[in-house]
């Protein structure tokens, strides 16, 4: 390049920018790089004017006008609203939890070791509201425990930034006889385990995150929940099964354990169990599990009641996330499961929404019912199995059990039949009518069923081969 065009090139971006400083008096800008969208304004000290001039295609997002991309950077002209894709659900403790959790709530369940206090260090109360722990009246070193379960959260395919953090205090009342005041001592642990489950693979993998005090025996600090004086401690969840990780620590505000990228969808479960040392309370606040993607379809609830001749199959979410549908699938035996219906899913949403499917044609006795939620990009989970029984019919097949041979209803008509195990593997198949007889006697002994197909539907009894 020569210098007249390089003057030419200094000049345009000294305009360019005093238009955009002129511009920026007056609205604000979003800036966009690889990792997240934050807000500013332009001043003559924004990094922003250290600009490159080579200028790159970008691909909008929706509801943006415009952009102008300086290398990795671009100026996106638009409303302000927000579109960071960071996802949270927290967990706090200001007033009593009812489940399920919904929105933005992370849920959880616990012992009856467990209580509600104040955030003081001078007059804690149980049964008071702000955080959540156990106290522990004795003066030897193996106190009072208490576990809290949080409810499990599914992780999207390729998240990543995923971390699960909680507060911690070690609250005191010296009115109280003892007094609860020996603080974080030595033998006080706080015990953080998770269980990480592949929904693809079906592959488990376990970790353990113990905060260890190394106070003395009665010399522990008093310190609330969220004290912002002591930096957080830092752990990480590697994925490898059986990971055990201990941290000691004389001071403590709170624990941020990172989490691994997850390549597949994956189901976290975790929990803390508090352990207590001498005369203290020890308690929880503010615990918040985050990922960089949303977290994706939350089911609130499942179940299966049968009424009259159908049975009728409710559900609900408490937030969605690319969700493109539900397959209702159902299974006579509770490992082979076959797809009897679809229900179109809500997309995007962090709003409740409500579900229902009818099994208009029913299995004869118990049947098991699950839903494989289907997101835009073809990922699967599935739910918990709910069971109902359905409606009751004459037999269609006798005697029950049976020694090698068993007889149709004569009343049947023509039918397709077949014989299928426990696993759903089809092991006879044929055509008959009402009042023939079937060989059975090549089946192994114990339970089997008879699945018959005509005009009228299909049904399925259970039988068994002795």
């Amino acid at each position: 390049m020569n210098k007249l065009d390089l003057c030419t090139l200094q000049l345009f971006c000294k305009v360019f920018i005093e238009f955009f400083l002129i511009l920026g008096k007056l609205l604000s800008f979003k800036f966009f790089d690889s990792s997240r969208v934050f807000f500013c304004r332009i001043s003559r000290n924004t990094p922003f004017l250290r600009m490159n001039t080579h200028l790159l295609s970008f691909a909008l997002r929706p509801g943006f006008q415009e952009a102008i991309l300086f290398s990795t950077t671009a100026l996106l002209l638009s409303s302000s609203v927000a579109v960071a894709q960071t996802s949270s659900k927290t967990q706090g403790f200001n007033a009593a939890y009812t489940a399920p959790a919904t929105g933005s709530v992370l849920g959880f369940s616990t012992d009856a070791n467990g209580a509600y206090f104040n955030n003081s260090t001078t007059a804690a109360s149980a049964g008071s509201f702000g955080t959540y722990g156990v106290i522990n009246g004795s003066n030897g070193l193996t106190g009072t425990a208490t576990t809290v379960n949080f409810d499990p959260q599914i992780f999207q395919k390729s998240s990543a930034g995923n971390l699960f953090s909680f507060e911690v205090g070690s609250l005191g009342n010296a009115s109280l006889n003892p007094a609860y005041s020996d603080g974080f001592t030595g033998g006080s642990t706080f015990v953080v385990n998770f269980t990480l489950t592949n929904a693809i693979t079906g592959a488990i993998s376990t970790a353990t995150i113990t905060i260890n005090s190394t106070n003395g025996a009665n010399s522990g600090p008093l310190f609330l929940a969220g004290n912002s004086t002591t930096s957080p401690i830092i752990a990480a969840v590697t994925g490898v099964s059986g990971q055990n990780t201990a941290v000691a620590t004389s001071t403590i505000s709170r624990v941020d354990i990172t989490l691994p990228n997850f390549a597949d969808r994956t189901t976290v479960a975790a929990s803390i169990t508090i352990n207590t040392s001498r005369r203290n309370i020890l308690v929880l606040d503010n615990v918040t599990i985050s990922s960089s993607l949303p977290l994706p379809v939350e089911l609130s609830r499942f179940g299966a009641t049968a009424k009259g001749k159908a049975v009728n199959l409710n559900w609900a979410t408490a937030s969605e996330k690319n969700n493109d549908r539900f397959d209702v699938q159902r299974s006579a035996t509770g490992e082979a499961f076959e797809t009897i219906g679809s229900v179109k899913g809500n997309g995007n949403s962090t709003v409740a929404h409500e579900y229902s499917f009818v099994d208009k044609q029913p299995l004869t006795g118990l049947a098991y019912y699950r839903l494989k939620q289907v997101d835009n990009d073809g990922t699967i989970a599935y739910s918990p199995v709910a069971v109902a029984k359905g409606p009751r019919t004459e037999a269609m097949a006798f005697p029950n059990p049976s020694e090698g041979q068993i007889t149709l209803a004569a009343d049947l008509g023509p039918v397709t039949y077949r014989v299928y195990n426990n696993l759903g593997q089809s092991i006879l198949h044929g055509q008959a009518t009402g009042g023939e007889r079937l060989n059975v006697s090549g089946l192994p002994k114990g339970p089997f069923f008879l699945e018959l197909t005509s005009s009228n539907g299909r049904t399925i009894q259970r039988l068994m081969h002795e």
